[in-house]
């Protein structure tokens, strides 16, 4: 506490005043849009906001809470620990309330950790108070608060993780690391793509204890600990129930009839070719190949992706058979479903081998240009733009300004300071940048929400470099 008050020239209890009053009120105003302009039957008593992924995972928690087993293997079991025991006691609609309070306090939370955390990497002048400031006024991430999916707790989770990880590594204390292990398993339970960051976790031990291995591998055991027992609990489960060991979740396919192989192995075309966006995309490429009345033109695309063995009327013709093939029986698409992949996969040796500037770089950076300057904030409830009010204009393209200077600056930033920085702190930065990267130039994986995890750090990445041209201001006087 004490601490707290001394990096930041307000008192505590004034930040805590001001962040939870903004917060709550943009929590109300969201929910008033929610209430108003989102689908009825799908706003649960007035507040928490079922979406199209709140079935895979909350209802087999709720089957959990009735006394019957968790059979989805579709999503790993990351809200059960919060909602289950409380449904159990009040039942469903009231525990999904409950999980939307929890979601708002954590997020809060989470405001004091990041700036906190930050603070004692960077050590600047104003560090704590950037973030507060910024990342309170985001709604970023803040309308996830509202949201029955997985993206709010996974954010604040992944603070928590780095913010424990940081006092492990600074107090030697194994308590610290252990909830550390502990929150990041949690995340990976909510979003698989944490995964990701456990190497960097890794580095960072090398980094600090190479000259103790005894504390390296204690400290680092205590972070993995948390997930090989989760793991190791959640696969004797799914072999209970479905008679195999699943590490995760299982194969896509298997749960939605939508993503068959075949669908998959067509987004991976798209995804090659640089249009990695959900199919639900207005105008986008996806939505044509997969969505569009059948009488649709093809978007607009650069001239650059076709030549003799693949020109725009393959890639008509592909997405024609693809089609033909979604209307087969399931009986009947067994073998087309073979020929059908085949034919893919060599369209996509192909435009690798032909297409290498394309595909390994101006493709990746379109992924990197739609995460970071998209042309509307898709998570921002509210009628459509033309019957909004002048206040719900402002508020929207207000978000829409303070998310594209954000993002692609506070990456950009993120970026310069792995040149500029300690070993340990570039390493801090590779937290977050790792999931950027695996999800853009490894997955290409570009729905807007994907980017959540990384965005607090954009704001740190921010607050670093102001706070560093305020100290060379006054060095100047």
């Amino acid at each position: 506490m004490k601490r707290l008050q001394q990096i930041s020239t307000i008192s505590l209890k004034q930040w805590i005043a001001s962040v939870v009053i903004f917060k709550v009120l943009m929590f109300v105003y969201f929910a008033f849009q929610y209430y108003y302009y989102w689908e009825s039957e799908r706003i649960v008593n007035g507040i928490a906001i079922e979406t199209g992924d709140t079935f895979g995972y909350y209802r087999p928690a709720t089957d959990l809470a009735n006394g019957l087993k968790y059979e989805n293997l579709c999503r790993m079991p990351g809200v059960v620990p919060l909602y289950t025991p409380v449904a159990a006691l009040v039942g469903e609609q009231n525990a999904k309330v409950w999980m939307v309070f929890c979601q708002l306090i954590l997020s809060i939370i989470s405001i004091f950790i990041l700036a906190q955390w930050a603070q004692d990497i960077f050590k600047g002048k104003f560090i704590f108070e950037l973030i507060l400031i910024l990342y309170t006024l985001s709604s970023f991430t803040s309308v996830f608060d509202h949201l029955m999916m997985a993206d709010s707790l996974s954010i604040s989770f992944f603070i928590f993780f780095l913010y424990f990880l940081n006092k492990g590594i600074g107090l030697e204390k194994w308590k610290f690391f252990l909830f550390a292990g502990a929150f990041l398993a949690w995340s990976v339970f909510l979003r698989q793509i944490m995964l990701v960051v456990y190497p960097i976790a890794g580095l960072l031990m090398l980094h600090h204890f190479k000259a103790e291995l005894k504390k390296m591998l204690l400290f680092g055991g205590l972070i993995v600990a948390p997930l090989v027992i989760a793991i190791g609990l959640w696969s004797q489960h799914t072999l209970g129930v479905s008679g195999r060991r699943i590490f995760l979740a299982i194969p896509v396919e298997e749960c939605y009839s939508t993503y068959t192989k075949e669908y998959q192995a067509a987004a991976g075309l798209l995804i090659d070719m640089g249009y990695g966006e959900p199919f639900w995309t207005e105008g986008s490429l996806p939505q044509w190949f997969f969505r569009s009345d059948s009488t649709a033109k093809i978007p607009q695309i650069p001239n650059r992706h076709f030549d003799d063995l693949f020109s725009k009327k393959d890639l008509i013709e592909l997405r024609n058979e693809y089609r033909a093939f979604a209307r087969l029986s399931s009986k009947q698409r067994s073998e087309a479903g073979d020929h059908l992949r085949n034919e893919i996969e060599k369209t996509r040796t192909e435009y690798k081998h032909n297409h290498k500037l394309d595909y390994y770089v101006l493709n990746k950076l379109r992924h990197a240009r739609i995460f970071l300057m998209p042309l509307k904030l898709e998570n921002i409830p509210g009628p459509s733009f033309q019957d909004m009010s002048m206040f719900q204009k402002s508020v929207k393209l207000f978000y829409l300004l303070f998310f594209s200077i954000i993002a692609p600056l506070g990456l950009l930033v993120l970026t310069y300071l792995l040149f500029k920085l300690t070993w340990s702190q570039r390493i801090w930065i590779m937290f977050p940048l790792s999931i950027f990267i695996t999800l853009t130039f490894v997955l290409g994986f570009v729905e807007q929400r994907y980017f959540a995890p990384i965005y607090p750090f954009c704001i740190v990445g921010l607050s670093v470099v102001v706070s560093n041209l305020l100290k060379r201001t006054e060095v100047s006087r």
